[in-house]
């Protein structure tokens, strides 16, 4: 039991190592680091390098899918398995090639990370293109950052930190390696966290100046809006106090109301019942009479309360379908009761141009229900409709609510946006692209960038220039060492002037090398040779163990071990399941009469026969006993499962099964019992086999070579 235990419980360390790891990961995923726009930094999968210097792939890669599972639910992209997945096994493999893990994520970010993240991006994701080649790199240096992180970390833990459950192999490296690592590391996170410090920084200081200027702008303009309403209202009100007459003297008093506000594109006035009396521009007086009001909830609304009504933009329901906004006033007689309305549609297009002449921002005015009465034109937004815009970070104190917008062509843009409500229920959105703030970043990022790898190529040179006298002959007696396995090449010329020590012991290293290589392609060849006759024998075993020798149909255990699983196929497809229980009638007559041979024979065929018959992909043939056997029919209706069996039964009693020895045809005949049911009718095995073997028995009951069917559902008829 001990060689058990040592050897269960390294594995059972390794999985919550890596789990451990894993669910950090996850939950630093779910909270990343917001950058710009919809960009963020993301710390959590130093998780996969930590995991990487100790254990091997499958644990890598184990803990990549529970930290990327959090990104995942944060980003919901999935191409983030492929990306993160990807770079588990380059680090877990050059990490086994004894490379440093920063330098080996290096590597992929440049030639695998990048490249997909670009395909990604301009291929599946929803991301604005002026963001794309920004987002790529910032991934890049995304992935180096956290590299940098790690690499530090594990600079800080010792080389015997969980020895017991250590995978990758100790990296012994040269003075000047380590030296060069820790300048790398340090400096690329130093320089990295100033650059980003930097740069949100000064993004804040932007987005707030921002906010400034659209939450002044945003409340001078909704104030003019509301003016502006209430003005039209308020005129519509005065003209319900006068207009208590119609016919030409309305027409005269409509022109010249219309003429004092022109925001108005057409004016009209109704009676109680909804008959337009009198309309401004006269030209559209014969169309406002050809209808009635009444229904109209506009005309409702004023009906009712006697109050002014500014309806949500609708489509205009007399000319055309072009949107409209109503406002509606009553108009009272001369006793002060209510005897209709005074209505008129504001002119969306004027309006319009008068948020032009008025904001230096683009806007989108919506009404109470949300949708579009007006916006800037290239905004691509139609009246009426619905903004598409998500938002990509809500609103903080101080700062404006970052939103993403689809535009009627189909593309999307990222703005800051600042909303102000009317005291009328509509809403003023006042935006500003996000793209010139975006390309600030980039330029600040660029000159970052280039300053930081400067500055690393120049550590990195002082650092082997200050230590290559003193390791290099070490260095390449150690690259000898850690050289694989594989890579079976000669070792490599020590410099000349290294010491007779290190010369001796090249030597040996290459005689044990040698030696070693050999024994190892000795091993291999034995390998070989002993899996190729395992793989024979267990394919013959396999054979032998699921199908009845003598006629070939699968045995009782493969019937048991296969049943659920032709069961659970049924549930999820929603089909029927049929048990069908056989015997051969009077079968031991026919052994002792004839021979055990003839049995044989009659058996034999008669599997044959049900195999010929029953062939489909899915359908199990086993022999239970002597000469009983077990059908499985996935999939049949009613009416084909009977005419089947029913086909079996007369086409057994019709051929010959077998030969005497006399050479007379030999006929024989069966019993069936068969038991149509929803595969949810009982998950037991014994519960199907029961009721087909009470319907097996009716059948012998009754006179054998027949076939009693029991359908445990009537409806299931299909075929």
């Amino acid at each position: 039991m001990m060689p058990g235990k040592m050897t269960v419980r390294p594995v059972l360390q390794r999985a919550a190592f890596a789990s451990t790891l894993g669910a950090v990961g996850f939950f630093l995923n779910l909270y990343p680091i917001p950058l710009f726009a919809n960009l963020q930094l993301i710390l959590g999968n130093m998780v996969i390098l930590l995991c990487a210097s100790r254990l091997g792939l499958p644990w890598v890669l184990w803990t990549a899918a529970l930290a990327v599972t959090g990104l995942h639910l944060t980003w919901d992209v999935s191409i983030a398995y492929l990306i993160f997945g990807l770079e588990a096994v380059c680090l877990a493999l050059l990490r086994k090639r004894g490379w440093y893990l920063l330098y080996a994520d290096i590597v992929y970010w440049i030639f695998f990370g990048m490249p997909i993240t670009a395909i990604a991006i301009f291929q599946w994701v929803d991301l604005p293109q002026e963001y794309g080649w920004f987002t790529i790199w910032k991934q890049g240096f995304n992935g180096v950052l956290y590299s940098a992180f790690a690499s530090l970390l594990l600079m800080g833990i010792p080389k015997g930190w969980l020895k017991r459950i250590r995978q990758q192999p100790v990296l012994v490296r040269t003075f000047r390696q380590k030296q060069v690592h820790a300048m790398v590391a340090l400096l690329s996170v130093t320089l990295m966290v100033m650059l980003l410090a930097h740069n949100r920084q000064l993004m804040a200081t932007q987005k707030v100046m921002h906010y400034a200027q659209l939450s002044a702008v945003g409340k001078g303009a909704a104030r003019q809006l509301e003016d502006y309403l209430e003005r039209h209202k308020g005129a519509l009100m005065l003209a319900g106090r006068w207009f208590s007459h119609s016919g030409e003297d309305a027409q005269a008093d409509l022109a010249a109301l219309h003429r004092s506000y022109p925001g108005f594109a057409s004016l009209f006035i109704t009676d109680s019942e909804g008959q337009v009396l009198g309309a401004s521009p006269p030209r559209r007086l014969a169309a406002y009479r050809s209808i009635n009001v009444s229904a109209w909830p506009d005309f409702k609304a004023v009906m009712a309360t006697s109050k002014p009504y500014l309806s949500d933009v609708i489509r205009d329901r007399v000319f055309g379908r072009a949107p409209i906004v109503t406002v509606s006033a009553p108009r009272f007689s001369e006793a002060g009761e209510v005897v209709g309305t005074v209505e008129g549609a504001l002119d969306l297009s004027a309006l319009n141009q008068q948020l032009a002449q008025q904001l230096p921002f683009e806007w989108v005015l919506q009404d109470k229900t949300g949708r579009i009465v007006v916006a800037s034109a290239s905004l691509g937004l139609a009246p009426l409709s619905r903004p598409g815009w998500s938002t990509l970070r809500p609103v903080e104190l101080g700062d404006p609510s970052l939103i993403r917008l689809e535009s009627a062509f189909g593309t999307f843009t990222d703005y800051l946006r600042h909303q102000r409500e009317l005291e009328s229920g509509w809403t003023l959105n006042l935006v500003v692209p996000y793209l010139p703030l975006v390309k600030q970043a980039e330029s600040q990022f660029g000159v970052g960038t280039a300053v930081m790898v400067v500055a690393l190529l120049l550590a990195v040179a002082l650092a082997a220039h200050q230590s290559r006298y003193l390791t290099l002959p070490l260095e390449v007696l150690a690259k000898d060492v850690e050289q694989p396995e594989a890579e079976r090449r000669p070792l490599r010329r020590l410099p000349q002037g290294s010491a007779r020590e290190i010369l001796q012991l090249q030597k040996q290293m290459a005689i044990h090398r040698s030696a070693l290589w050999a024994h190892q392609d000795e091993l291999e060849a034995q390998v070989m040779a002993r899996t190729e006759e395992l793989a024979e024998a267990n394919r013959k075993l396999a054979i032998l163990a699921s199908r009845d020798g003598l006629t070939g149909a699968y045995n009782r255990r493969y019937f048991v071990e296969n049943f659920e699983s032709i069961r659970q196929w049924c549930i999820r497809g929603d089909h029927a399941l049929l048990m069908v229980m056989l015997d051969i009638d009077h079968f031991k007559q026919v052994n002792d009469t004839y021979g055990h041979l003839v049995g044989d024979e009659c058996l034999q065929r008669l599997v044959a026969l049900m195999q010929a018959q029953f062939g489909r992909h899915n359908d199990l043939l086993s022999r239970f006993g002597g000469e009983e056997f077990v059908l499985l029919l996935p999939g049949l209706g009613e009416r084909d499962a009977r005419n089947l069996l029913a086909t079996l039964v007369s086409t057994v009693a019709e051929q010959p099964m077998a030969t005497t020895s006399t050479g007379q045809p030999l006929t024989i005949t069966v019993s069936l019992g068969a038991v149509l049911a929803p595969a949810s009718f009982s998950p037991t095995l014994a519960d199907w086999l029961s009721e087909a073997d009470r319907c097996l028995y009716r059948a012998k009951q009754e006179g054998r070579n027949r076939m009693i069917f029991k359908s445990l559902t009537p409806s299931l008829t299909r075929s």
